[in-house]
């Protein structure tokens, strides 16, 4: 576990927390592991606009980030916050 937490520091500390074990928390930072961003709406964001083939100016002013960051949360993905604006993203799976 000490070894894990001084590979990934704050963030390998609140994995375990998060976890069971340090299996799981490896499986997280291996497996699952979507990024660091300044918000769950900015991964939202960037993951609409990386599947999307164009979102049209006129309608990208519609989209609500916000909702659709809490829409995944429920069941799409976990996050943990290590500071201001740093959210790390995880796939569940």
């Amino acid at each position: 576990m000490a070894a894990f937490i001084a590979e990934h520091g704050a963030l390998g500390g609140k994995l375990l927390s998060h976890f069971d074990g340090l299996e799981d928390a490896e499986k997280a930072m291996s497996d699952d592991y979507a990024g660091t961003y300044e918000s769950l709406a900015d991964f939202a964001r960037d993951i609409t606009e990386e599947t999307s083939v164009s979102i049209p100016e006129n309608v990208a002013f519609y989209i609500d980030y916000q909702a659709m960051a809490r829409d995944m949360e429920i069941s799409d993905v976990f996050t943990i916050q290590t500071a201001f604006e740093e959210v790390h993203v995880f796939w569940q799976h």
